[in-house]
């Protein structure tokens, strides 16, 4: 029924779902397509005051920000490393900004909002990704937790109210775009990339032998960030990023 064009958030692994006609090699390349190696764990925070970083005002300039326990690389490698075996780190790679600093008007004056994200697998080791039902809220507490030694305020206290997305919620959400739980609808590989996004034959944001068939969203180039998004958005992207050192 559309008079120039169709577009659609359809992630490369289900466009046979939706698309009749489409060419068999076409939707073979799409479904081998390489999903991210981990996905995210997103918390959204309603606060009563804006966050109080422990290191100084400074760090108020950045939207969103990376918070680093650690002193040594090798320990960082060890919890990706845990990552790519489908195992959830015990120390948390945590990311995230109050966003009232640099736009009070976001919230009542005075008021705060911090998205967290942390890297986490989708598919846990010997549990599956249904296993994030039961350990959700467990999970966002630890995690709440591990900001103590950057922020001094992102407590229960001053928490006005909370929202918890797994991997798993992100899927449910938008089942056609974020398959895999993979907020960069693909992963960011080098041969992943450009025209080359998700695949070749789809790096034009067009469907072969399709016509007027077009895609949007996180698995087109140039990814996670500045695309038609199929569903909510993970998190605050295309900011300054800024690595804090515990101490």
């Amino acid at each position: 029924m559309a008079k120039d064009a169709v577009i659609g958030a359809i992630h490369p692994h289900v466009l046979g779902k939706f698309i009749e006609g489409l060419d068999p090699d076409v939707e073979a390349r799409g479904k081998a397509v390489t999903l991210s190696t981990q996905s995210l764990f997103v918390s959204h925070y309603d606060l009563k005051e804006r966050t109080t970083y422990r290191a100084g005002t400074k760090a108020t300039a950045a939207v969103m920000l990376e918070y680093f326990p650690y002193t040594d690389l090798d320990s960082m490698l060890d919890d990706f490393d845990q990552l790519r075996r489908r195992r959830i780190p015990r120390r948390r790679l945590l990311g995230g900004g109050d966003e009232t600093h640099g736009d009070p008007t976001r919230a009542p004056e005075g008021a705060g909002i911090f998205p967290s994200i942390t890297m986490v697998p989708y598919d846990i080791a010997g549990k599956g990704p249904q296993h994030w039902d039961e350990i959700k809220e467990d999970y966002a507490a630890e995690t709440l937790r591990q900001y103590d030694p950057f922020i001094s305020n992102l407590t229960a206290d001053n928490i006005i109210a909370s929202s918890h997305w797994s991997p798993l919620d992100m899927e449910w959400s938008s089942p056609n775009s974020f398959v895999g739980g993979d907020m960069h609808g693909c992963a960011p590989f080098l041969y992943q990339t450009m025209c080359h996004r998700p695949a070749s034959d789809l790096g034009q944001y067009t469907v072969p032998g399709i016509e007027g068939m077009n895609l949007m969203g996180p698995f087109q180039h140039p990814g996670c960030g500045a695309f038609g998004t199929g569903g909510p958005p993970c998190c605050a992207c295309s900011t300054t990023w800024v690595s804090l050192s515990k101490g």
